[in-house]
């Protein structure tokens, strides 16, 4: 249903005698020149991007001006007005074409991240390693130093306490502080 609708507002539009198509395709190329300039360098090709999306948001601003104002300044037909409600014309001849150079500035900008991934790794080993293993190895060695340092410390000071005596010689210590404050009185015989 929806693909025989296109297909008779493709064949209702008068593609050759209205201006209007000849301006739009002005229009694309000068957007296809500007994208392929921008494709050189990663910046550029985000600043297109943007640019693109701004125009396929305002789309359907662009439908209700065209709406408006279509046929009296843009189609010489008398009371020819292609732009619509839906949106369909809009659609097709300013819509799918964004979305299309959109579509290749993600392609391009993918290729370059995959690009520059492989790169950063080809320079990690020519330099004899990746950073991620040999930052991993000195946090396994850092750990197992450490393991073995408190290992030490826990086994110096079990020997300790048991040459340590439990109690004094004159025996326990009590406390005869009630409140909990002062000193103890050792007991004596």
């Amino acid at each position: 249903s929806m693909l025989t609708d296109l297909w008779k507002f493709i064949d209702a539009v008068d593609w050759r005698n209205e201006p209007f198509f000849m301006y739009l395709a002005g229009f694309y190329g000068v957007l296809a020149i500007a994208f392929l300039w921008c494709l050189r360098t990663p910046d550029r090709t985000m600043g297109f991007t943007l640019v693109l999306v701004v125009l396929g948001l305002s789309t359907s601003y662009i439908n209700t001006l065209g709406e408006q104002y279509g046929s009296e300044y843009l189609f010489s037909g008398k009371g020819v007005n292609y732009f619509e409600a839906s949106g369909i014309f809009v659609s097709i001849v300013f819509g799918v074409p964004i979305l299309c150079m959109l579509l290749l500035c993600t392609v391009r900008m993918l290729f370059g991240v995959c690009g520059l991934m492989v790169e950063k790794k080809v320079h990690q080993m020519k330099r004899g390693g990746s950073n991620t293993t040999t930052t991993m190895d000195a946090a396994v060695k850092d750990n197992n130093a450490e393991e073995k340092d408190s290992t030490k410390v826990i086994k110096s000071g079990a020997k300790e306490a048991e040459k340590a005596p439990m109690f004094e010689k004159e025996g326990p210590t009590t406390n005869t502080n009630k409140q909990g404050g002062g000193g103890s009185k050792k007991k004596q015989k």
